[in-house]
Parts: structure tokens; C-alpha cells; sequence
């Protein structure tokens, strides 16, 4: 499946679709860095892309890195002020109290 999509990332590059179902692939195999690498590419692609920040902080969440994840909301915030990313960061924020 991996390959596959790499076939179809490289086929049409600015189709955000792809990026996201590969990343979800390396999420559930665990291979954080590699999922977060290729959602890094998408955002480069398209930085206002708001379901980017939420699953690279997602996984920096499911590592306990409170900071890495408070970080990526911050970069998404700044790329796109959406309700939704204030609404996740703040939740993280009381939790963390």
C-alpha cells in the first residue's frame, strides 16, 4: 500500500489526500517520525491545511510530547487562525494544569 501511494504522490503531487492516508499508514505502524515527515511535506504544499497540524500533533501527543504538540499548534495557528486549532490547544493547555 505504502509503495502504491508513493506512486501516486509522485504522479500528482499536490493532492493533499495521498499524504494524509500514508501518514495514517506509518501512524498505525508506529513510525512516527516518517508519518510526520510526510505530513511536513503536505504542509509544504499547502500550509494552511489545518488536518496537517492536527495529526502531526496528534502524534506527538501519543509520544507524551505535550511541547512538540503545544509547538504544532502554534505553527498552524500562525498558518491558519482556525476555531479548531485554538479549541485543541487549549484543551491540551488545561489538561497540562
Amino acid at each position: 500500500m505504502l509503495s502504491w501511494l508513493d506512486d501516486r504522490i509522485n504522479s500528482d503531487q499536490n493532492f493533499i489526500g495521498n499524504y494524509s492516508l500514508k501518514a495514517a499508514i506509518l501512524r498505525s505502524q508506529e513510525r512516527y517520525g516518517e508519518s510526520i515527515a510526510t505530513l511536513n511535506k503536505a504542509l509544504e504544499i499547502d500550509s494552511e491545511w489545518e488536518q496537517g497540524y492536527v495529526q502531526i500533533a496528534t502524534i506527538y501527543e501519543l509520544q507524551g510530547d505535550q511541547e512538540a504538540t503545544l509547538n504544532t499548534y502554534a505553527a498552524g495557528l500562525t498558518a491558519n487562525s482556525s476555531l479548531r486549532l485554538y479549541v485543541l490547544r487549549a484543551s491540551l493547555l488545561e489538561r497540562m494544569e
